[in-house]
């Protein structure tokens, strides 16, 4: 358990934290959409990485409140089952979990493409 003195300013630092990202992340989809001359084949999985990161980002927001404030004792339990309470936990880290795989693969896929262009295309 943290005290509340400590849970503010982490919740503050880190909804800051989401909130560029998400801002960052809807500028790039942005400029993509804009420009017809980045809409190749070859870019759709950067865009896709561009909005699975702002999504991601929405969830780890819901997760820093939510959770942050479980554990700063901010919600009261009393009117739930101890059960639910730790299927919404472990469903929002699944969740989050399988999300930043999905990123880190599309993300190695680019830095390949990048490096080996030619071995790429094949």
């Amino acid at each position: 358990m943290l005290s509340l003195s400590d849970c503010i300013p982490w919740m503050t630092v880190g909804l800051a934290e989401s909130v560029a990202i998400v801002t960052l992340n809807l500028c790039t989809i942005v400029v993509f959409i804009r420009n017809r001359n980045l809409r190749k084949r070859s870019m759709y999985l950067v865009i896709n990485l561009a909005v699975i990161a702002m999504l991601v980002v929405g969830v780890a927001v819901y997760d820093l409140v939510y959770l942050s404030g479980v554990d700063c004792n901010l919600w009261k339990w009393h009117s739930f089952e101890v059960w639910t309470v730790y299927f919404i936990i472990v469903l929002i880290r699944l969740f989050v979990f399988g999300s930043l795989i999905n990123i880190a693969i599309i993300a190695l896929e680019r830095l390949h493409a990048t490096f080996f262009p030619f071995r790429h295309l094949c």
